[in-house]
This record gives C-alpha cells, structure tokens and sequence, in this order.
C-alpha cells in the first residue's frame, strides 16, 4: 500500500460526507465482506446485542493467541 498522508484522507473525508444513509451502508458491507480484518474491526466496534460477550471473548482469543500462542 502506498504511504498515508492527510491529504488523502481529506478527499475521501469530503466524499462521505456526501453519502446517503444506504451508499454508506453498502460502502459499509462492501468493507466488511473485504477481509476478515475488517469485519473483527465492525464487529467489535459495534458488537451484536444478543452476543455481546460472545464477540468480545473471540477478539479476545485472537489477541491472546498473538502474545501467547499456544504450543502443541
């Protein structure tokens, strides 16, 4: 990926702000379908109502399993 700078985000700043509720939406989903990254990122930035400990015990194994991986 090429280097961050502010300008860039600047530009794509502006362009959302111009979206209506349902293209961001579908901007939205189009990210989450992306890469699993993204959709660990959504999920815990607005976790389910019905699993919320469920979700947050997923991130955390997945942080967990960074530091200490298990050994077989």
């Amino acid at each position: 990926m090429g280097k961050k700078t502010d300008k860039d985000w600047a530009g794509i700043n502006s362009k959302l702000a111009t979206l209506e509720n349902g293209e961001l939406r579908a901007l939205l989903k189009a990210m989450f379908d992306l890469s699993t990254e993204n959709r660990f990122f959504l999920v815990a930035k607005f976790p389910p109502k019905t699993r919320h400990s469920k979700a947050l015990e997923m991130h955390r194994r997945r942080v967990v399993e960074q530091f200490l991986p298990r050994r077989g």
